[in-house]
């Protein structure tokens, strides 16, 4: 298109930025990204593109640069949810808390979207205390969690090695409208034994989600203690 004469538009460039976003195609969009900023043609779906495709490939300092970028270049974000996302995946839980300040002080308000990248973020992080309280918040500000909540609880619990919990968010998951997840503690159980593996804790692993499987009264106490 500029090697023809021909002079892209806002359209043009939003409809390349797309293309390179589905295709993960990093070279193109960076070269059109900075193309785009030297002709001075600013708009946010393309700063979210790059800040995603990034985020895919684990390039956490280059989504970084580009959030950095979209400061400098006074650009307010649509999508929270990709800055979110770049954080919490890289589990820089303080950035994560910063952005969820910003985006309510903006006018947004989180969704389950935006609390599931945290929850998850969290759990990664092994702080299953902040973790279970957002969890709980989710009554509050109207929410219902969803599969994708509940696989983020289960396998947190798992990695810290509290099978009991994580058997009652399976049981609650089992019990809910996502009745097609009804194996999901297999797949759990499979991850959190793959994780443990170098620790020589495969056998304790799978024993620890049957004692927790079958601990009834355990199951009820910790119940409890979350209607509290």
């Amino acid at each position: 298109m500029l090697d023809s004469g021909v002079a892209p538009n806002d359209a043009s460039f939003s409809m390349l930025m797309g293309l390179y976003r589905k295709g993960w195609n990093i070279e193109e969009a960076e070269f059109m990204f900075y193309q785009m900023r030297q002709l001075e043609i600013l708009f946010e779906p393309a700063y979210s593109s790059m800040i995603t495709i990034y985020t895919r490939f684990r390039l956490y300092e280059k989504a970084e640069d580009i959030i950095s970028l979209m400061r400098e270049d006074k650009i307010v974000p649509n999508d929270w949810l990709v800055i979110l996302n770049a954080y919490s995946q890289q589990g820089k839980l303080r950035d994560v808390e910063k952005v969820l300040v910003s985006m309510q002080e903006a006018g947004f308000s989180p969704n389950i979207v935006a609390y599931n990248i945290m929850i998850t973020g969290y759990g990664k992080a092994s702080n299953m205390d902040t973790a279970q309280k957002l969890f709980a918040k989710l009554k509050n500000v109207g929410l219902d969690p969803d599969e994708t909540t509940f696989r983020s609880m289960i396998e947190g619990w798992g990695r810290v090695d509290n099978y009991v919990d994580a058997m009652w968010y399976y049981k609650e998951l089992k019990q809910s409208e996502f009745v097609e997840f009804v194996h999901y503690v297999k797949v759990a159980e499979k991850k959190t034994m793959r994780e443990n593996r170098d620790r020589g804790e495969k056998r304790e692993t799978k024993q620890k989600w049957r004692l927790a499987s079958n601990d009834g009264s355990e199951m009820e106490a910790s119940k409890r203690q979350r209607q509290q």
